[in-house]
């Protein structure tokens, strides 16, 4: 047996093997892939269309039509390059008599097949640039009252949300007071209530926006990198470590309108004054219901980590909740009360430290 009908018989062999292999593969995956893109998905992202999630924002079909294109083409050059592969394989494939010859190259066909990709990649930029542009470039992102502004935090392994109070300043974050062990989401950001922007301020661990209205966020995080990915929105940005980023979404519907409702687990907020009131009354248990105020009965979107961050990486999930304005209002309005009473507590912790300080140095 020569050397050419060993070499024949093992790549015969090794195709046999190669095509059994990847036959078995899919009929292993193939069930796994139809669970994981039916229901587990429709829970937090409703229906998919072809097999993207459901586009709810008002520049996503935008990006859509780019990663489209851009799929289209490179399935064509797949299609094209394995097409010319078997051409020539069969072509010229070991006939015996026949003589190989040498080809050193053809300037004219590199030349070809760079130019292509180059005009391709050149015409694909110029397009995005656009869509690029407005979803990236902050002076290009709505203005006016009708923004609504919150600052996007990163932690291992949650995401934290802040939102400017009535004044629509943002209060200061500094570093040395960032607490990650702490369970206060506005101490574990390291929100600096001691600035007067920053009194009113409310940190939550849900993303609650209102519909149909620009919401632009900054990004940013506390530890190691994370990305904020809203699937249904196209959004993706990365949240770096003492680096601010900005992005913008505007949804076309709600929640309850994507997803769909859950009366049992509704969206809600306690309302702290009314449960001091409930407590100092002697209430306990089922008693202290009223203190929680019921926004919305509409299911979350999923806010993901698009990073691997660290060993918990699989369990950075966030939501996403999108309301009626009148639910919005609602729900910021608990939740900054429950902000300005927590600053008053703060005040009140901090004048006791005073008292304790001054009484140390009276008894030296």
């Amino acid at each position: 047996m020569t050397a050419v009908s060993v070499y024949k018989e093992l790549a015969l062999r090794f195709a046999e093997l190669h095509r059994l292999g990847v036959l078995l593969m899919t009929a292993l995956a193939a069930p796994a892939l139809r669970a994981s893109a039916q229901e587990p998905s429709r829970e937090t992202t409703g229906d998919f269309t072809w097999w993207k999630p459901q586009d709810v924002s008002t520049h996503g079909h935008e990006i859509d039509l780019m990663f489209d294109i851009v799929l289209y083409l490179t399935c064509a050059t797949c299609i094209g390059v394995f097409v010319f592969l078997m051409v020539f394989l069969v072509k010229y494939r070991y006939r015996p008599g026949r003589q190989a010859r040498f080809i050193h190259g053809n300037n004219k066909l590199e030349t070809v097949w760079t130019l292509i990709p180059t005009i391709i990649m050149a015409l694909i930029a110029t397009f995005s640039q656009s869509s690029w542009s407005k979803a990236k470039y902050a002076d290009q992102f709505p203005a006016g009252a009708e923004v609504v502004r919150v600052d996007v935090i990163g932690k291992q392994f949650a995401w934290y949300f802040h939102y400017p109070g009535q004044d629509g300043k943002f209060g200061g974050r500094r570093p040395d007071l960032v607490n990650r062990d702490a369970s206060e989401p506005e101490k574990i950001i390291g929100l600096d209530r001691t600035d007067p922007a920053g009194v009113d301020d409310f940190v939550t661990p849900a993303m609650v926006v209102p519909v149909n209205r620009p919401i632009v966020c900054r990004t940013v995080s506390v530890d190691v990198l994370h990305s904020f990915f809203l699937p249904n929105f196209r959004v993706k940005q990365d949240a770096v470590p003492g680096l601010e980023a900005q992005i913008w979404f505007q949804s076309t519907k709600t929640s309850d309108q994507v997803i769909g409702s859950d009366p049992a687990n509704p969206l809600s907020i306690v309302d702290n004054d009314v449960l001091l009131e409930l407590i100092a009354e002697g209430k306990t248990g089922k008693e202290l219901a009223p203190a929680t105020v019921k926004i919305a009965t509409a299911k979350p979107f999923d806010i993901v980590c698009a990073e691997l961050c660290g060993q918990a990486h699989y369990r950075m999930k966030g939501q996403l909740y999108v309301v009626t304005q009148g639910q919005f209002d609602k729900w910021a309005a608990v939740a900054q009360k429950n902000a300005l009473l927590s600053g008053d507590d703060d005040d009140d912790d901090d004048d006791d430290d005073d008292d304790d300080d001054d009484n140390d140095e009276e008894e030296q």
